[in-house]
């Protein structure tokens, strides 16, 4: 489960005292399927939308630090930006948003780890996720949340049916290759 999933289960959850939250994640232990220790960097804008729940900015602090970027203009002093990037690995700020999530919420929180969307039956509102250890589970859903990356399977289906139309933005990278999106726009 990702940053952004974790966030909307929170506010989901808060808003709503029916709703129960099922988090499914690729990873088998919770983390990135890779090794974790990727950087991030959360701005201000970011910190300010992890702050809307009591608390959890000051948890995710602990476990980071701030950098503090100056931005330097030909010949003169560099200048100091007023606010930091608070960096962490992002196994670090799941882990704190999940272990919030589920301390806060209890059994409204289910997550299921080593699996992976598959199918989406849209008509049946049924997902069928794949499961590491082998086979499947069909699961019922009333709001389907496709926060999963990237390659994003929630979103490739949408496309195939015709549902949402996908613009890919490319930023170039510092060596001037254009090999990453920068960002991803849906049009429903």
């Amino acid at each position: 489960a990702g940053p952004c999933g974790l966030l909307f289960s929170n506010a989901l959850l808060r808003q709503n005292a029916d709703a129960v939250v099922e988090i499914f994640d690729r990873a088998p232990n919770g983390g990135p399927p890779h090794d974790g220790n990727s950087g991030f960097g959360l701005g201000k804008r970011a910190c300010d939308a992890i702050d809307e729940v009591p608390g959890l900015l000051s948890e995710v602090e602990s476990v980071g630090t701030y950098a503090y970027l100056s931005k330097a203009r030909p010949g003169q002093a560099p200048l100091r930006t007023k606010d930091g990037l608070l960096r962490l690995s992002r196994k670090k700020l799941t882990s704190v948003m999940l272990r919030r999530l589920k301390a806060e919420h209890g059994s409204r929180v289910r997550e299921t780890f080593g699996a992976q969307c598959g199918e989406i039956d849209f008509g049946e509102r049924l997902l069928n996720v794949r499961l590491r250890r082998g086979g499947t589970r069909r699961v019922a859903y009333d709001l389907l949340v496709g926060a999963d990356g990237v390659n994003s399977q929630v979103r490739q289906q949408l496309v195939a049916r015709g549902d949402v139309r996908v613009a890919h933005y490319v930023r170039p990278r510092a060596n001037g290759r254009h090999d990453r999106p920068g960002c991803l726009s849906l049009t429903l």
